[in-house]
């Protein structure tokens, strides 16, 4: 009986029969497993008008998962969703983009999975990031950020996902960059800038893993530096860099392919940039 079945193996028969035949039923022997729903929460953030932020989704799965959909609500009056990209332990497995758009009172955005190298282990952890910008107009208070999703394995069964939504409260005043996210990082990490290509500003995510000096430079395709983002000590976290196309002289540079380089703790990662005038 499916309406009483609680978490579990389960053993049963089936038996066949047909109206026009006058044999005995075909009984077949079966093994159901009922497995607790698998959930995805969101991440709150604090932040201002006309800074960026980001959330961050973690997934409780007791399966590995090969795909997942999810949609994404939230009020565009106050937010714009710019990207998602994989986090925790679907980095290198499962890549993640924003296939639709549409108003529905709220704007929902689609994400799903664009890239299959492997599928994710069963397991608990972020999965992926939403980066989003706060418009510069957003009045104070809370905004919610709902989802629904649904997720797939190997043999491509949907699964039905608890889904836990999160909020971006949005403050009065405007911070300096970068700005620390409340997501507490559990490694050394450079994120892809966004948008890219740019024209007039870019943002550049990056996380501390631990606390110390930290430098955000922007390099040419010679590797001379070109500006200085950031230079000093900064606490574990989340943080944000801005570059404005322009060196350390103020100049406007001119189209091209450029470096962040991000060096901390004796480490030190590099992505690229490209630049449109």
């Amino acid at each position: 009986d499916p309406t009483t079945l609680g978490l579990g193996s389960y053993s049963g028969e089936i038996a066949f029969t047909s109206a026009q035949a006058s044999n005995s039923p075909f009984v077949l022997s079966t093994n159901v497993t009922v497995l607790p729903v698998d959930t995805l929460s969101l991440s709150s953030a604090n932040t201002f008008p006309g800074s960026p932020t980001d959330l961050q989704f973690s997934l409780r799965s007791y399966l590995p998962v090969d795909s997942l959909a999810i949609a994404v609500a939230f009020d565009d009056a106050a937010l714009r969703v710019d990207s998602v990209t994989a986090a925790g332990r679907a980095i290198g497995k499962l890549g993640f983009s924003i296939v639709s758009s549409q108003a529905l009172g709220m704007t929902e955005i689609a994400i799903a999975t664009n890239d299959y190298s492997a599928s994710i282990p069963a397991g608990s952890g972020p999965i992926a990031n939403l980066y989003l910008t706060v418009e510069g107009d957003a009045t104070e208070g809370e905004y919610a950020v709902t989802s629904t999703a649904t997720v797939s394995d190997s043999t491509r069964f949907v699964f039905p996902v608890h889904s836990i939504g999160g909020s971006v409260a949005i403050g009065a005043a405007t911070p300096v960059y970068p700005v620390e996210s409340p997501i507490i990082p559990t490694e050394f990490a450079l994120e892809q800038n966004y948008p890219n290509p740019f024209n007039a500003t870019t943002n550049i995510p990056y996380a501390l893993a631990t606390s110390g000096e930290v430098t955000v430079e922007v390099l040419n395709i010679l590797g001379q530096k070109v500006k200085s983002v950031h230079s000093g000590y900064q606490r574990v976290g989340r943080y944000y860099a801005t570059w404005d196309g322009r060196d350390d002289g103020g100049k406007e540079q001119g189209t091209g392919i450029y470096f962040v380089r991000l060096r901390a703790g004796g480490q030190s990662l590099i992505t690229k940039v490209v630049l449109l005038k």
